[in-house]
């Protein structure tokens, strides 16, 4: 196909609009099938308005090809185009899709893009809220009738003109998705379905090959990524991986230093105070949590530099305050991090508990965890320091196990212990 005929799909291709036809179902089913065996390893969706029920659409399967690593080769390319799709090249460079097309008795758009990228969450986005709410579908499908009624009948003016409506329903998402991130600490839309029971399954097998790459001296973040790489794991997923598995050794070395309960009368507990409150307000809110193969319970919240208060934070500083003086603790430090915003407001809240019966110090220091690695009976998560501190608490697994009513709806607590 020659220049000007690659033009002509790309801009004006005549539009044909349908009303919504079942059998689009069955050949998005068909051609997934095929590009499998093509590419067994990568990751196909039906996307567009022919993926929605009830949804008038140009009778074009639109396809997301996603690939883990962004360009495709050319390799995959030729193999697309032995399969019977035109290569319409990059559609989008500031996002990255590659655009191909087939056109045949049934005809196919596909956009080869990055998995889990920009893109492809845009997309999968947008479609689960047209199926979702159908008075959006009834708005769009009107919208496109009235467009190709004015005589609008080539595929870029057509682009364009439905452009506002898509824009709109992105930033409705995206305002509900920041609203849930305010709602719910460390919880990102995708996360159900990312560690839905057949997706443990494959993070289980993954850190089975971690854990043996640790054994072996291999640093866990390149060894993480690798394996985490060859799953065609998501960004979350290998966190999750990540923080719940641990070299042999140091799994024998925590359990050594590990202290019970019943340990805890009369001592200074030295608490990382950031790891523990965030990991009881992701709890609190039903976020996801993830207990390790150590039986520490862990999140997927990353500080990055920022803190803010939450609903929950009051009520997981109360928890920790109860806590402490049913285990008759004598003294309590909270070490928490000097660059990261709103320490100084944490400090106050945690100041605002009467801490009766317990003496409460709170430190905001440069770097807690060079402090904690020197300490006794010290309370985190945290894996480095768990390996050179000189004792340590499991605070969140007895307060899940002491304060059952509380916590027995912790829907998103995965076990990959």
């Amino acid at each position: 196909m020659n220049a000007d005929e690659k033009e002509y799909l790309i801009k004006y291709e005549k539009v044909y609009l349908s009303d919504y036809d079942i059998n689009w179902e069955t050949q998005f089913a068909d051609e997934k099938k095929l590009l499998q065996s093509y590419f067994p390893d990568v990751f196909i969706e039906h996307i567009g308005s022919t993926s929605v029920k009830g949804m008038v659409a140009k009778p074009i399967i639109d396809i997301m090809l996603g690939i883990v690593l962004y360009p495709p080769l050319d390799k995959m390319i030729q193999k697309l185009e032995e399969a019977g799709y035109i290569n319409l090249g990059e559609a989008d460079k500031a996002n990255g899709r590659t655009s191909l097309r087939k056109r045949n008795t049934v005809n196919y758009n596909l956009h080869v893009m990055k998995y889990l990228g920009k893109l492809w969450n845009n997309n999968i986005l947008f479609r689960s809220y047209l199926r979702e709410h159908q008075n959006a579908v009834s708005e769009y499908s009107k919208i496109k009738r009235n467009i190709v009624d004015k005589g609008i009948d080539t595929v870029s003016p057509y682009y364009h003109e439905k452009e506002e409506f898509i824009l709109r329903i992105i930033n409705i998402i995206e305002n509900k998705a920041e609203t849930n991130k305010q709602r719910i600490r460390g919880f990102q839309d995708g996360d159900d379905r990312f560690f839905s029971p057949q997706q443990i399954c494959k993070l289980k097998t993954a850190q089975e090959e971690l854990q043996f790459l640790l054994c072996r001296g291999y640093p866990v973040k390149s060894a993480g990524l690798y394996v985490g790489n060859h799953h065609q794991l998501t960004s979350r997923q290998i966190l999750a991986v990540v923080r719940s598995t641990s070299s042999s050794q140091s799994l024998e070395n925590r359990a050594k230093k590990r202290l019970s309960s019943e340990n805890m009368m009369g001592q200074t507990v030295n608490i990382d105070g950031f790891n523990l409150i965030i990991g009881l307000e992701v709890a609190l809110s039903n976020g996801m949590l993830f207990t390790g193969q150590d039986g520490c319970i862990r999140d997927l919240a990353e500080l990055r530099g920022t803190y803010r208060l939450i609903p929950q934070t009051e009520t997981a500083i109360q928890i920790i305050y109860d806590t402490l003086l049913k285990l008759k603790v004598a003294k309590v430090v909270f070490y928490l991090d000097e660059p990261v915003s709103n320490s100084g407001r944490l400090k106050s809240k945690i100041y605002d508990i009467d801490w009766r019966d317990i003496q409460c110090d709170v430190q905001i220091i440069r770097s807690p965890d060079a402090a904690l690695k020197l300490l006794p009976c010290v309370v985190t998560s945290d894996s480095i320091i768990l390996n050179e501190c000189i004792s340590w608490f499991n605070m969140i697994e007895y307060i899940f196990e002491t304060r059952p009513e509380e916590f027995k709806s912790l829907s998103r607590l995965i076990n990959l212990k």
